[in-house]
């Protein structure tokens, strides 16, 4: 169900994220799941996440495995693999990036939204191909998700893909620009200069 999410995080994508990963671990460290049964959080930056916030996400990212994979994960054995470490680290970018998006004022519409979901084969009827309502809410159930918290996930998706998208892209910088730093790169200039002594005065 979270193919599309996933989706935007693929290729080139990664190593951004995994640039910020590096940047927010060194910040603001990597707590480990041990602490969730205390009252500890996850803090990032100037959010702060309880350690129930931090269960809720793992119960629901192992019901979501075991949706899509058919096979059941108890707590230990996420511990054993590392899975709950890839929860907490979902947590951190996710947080991190929509600081960032927040703190530039960044925000996806929510018709724009409405439009991806609508677009979507998951959401359409296999025999219409029609947007199926009752079809994506009964996926929603099945991952633990209400429509908002949803609409809120796929509208960080899509503004994280068009962020990094501007990056890939590499667009040509305008020339107002370029052109004072080709100058001062290649330009030259001969001096000439005279100094008057106070006899020649």
């Amino acid at each position: 169900m979270l193919q599309q999410i996933r989706g935007a995080m693929k290729g080139v994508v990664v190593w951004i994220v995994l640039i910020l990963l590096v940047a927010a671990f060194a910040l603001w460290g990597v707590p480990d799941l041990s602490q969730v049964g205390s009252n500890a959080a996850v803090t990032v930056g100037g959010k702060k996440y309880s350690s129930q916030y931090v269960q809720s996400e793992l119960t629901r990212a192992l019901q979501a495995q075991r949706n899509e994979t058919g096979q059941a994960m108890t707590l230990e054995q996420a511990r054993e693999t590392g899975f709950h470490n890839d929860v907490l680290s979902n947590i951190i970018t996710r947080s991190a990036l929509e600081q960032f998006h927040d703190a530039m004022g960044l925000s996806t519409p929510s018709a724009v939204v409405r439009d991806f979901l609508r677009d979507d084969p998951n959401y359409q009827d296999p025999v219409t191909g029609e947007f199926d309502e009752t079809r994506l809410r009964t996926i929603l159930a099945q991952n633990s998700l209400t429509p908002s918290e949803f609409e809120r996930l796929i509208g960080q998706s899509i503004l994280q893909e068009q962020f990094f998208s501007a990056f890939i892209l590499r667009g040509p910088a305008p020339e107002p620009m370029v052109s004072p730093l080709v100058k001062r790169d290649v330009e030259r200039r001969e001096i000439a200069y005279l100094v008057v002594s106070d006899e020649m005065a």
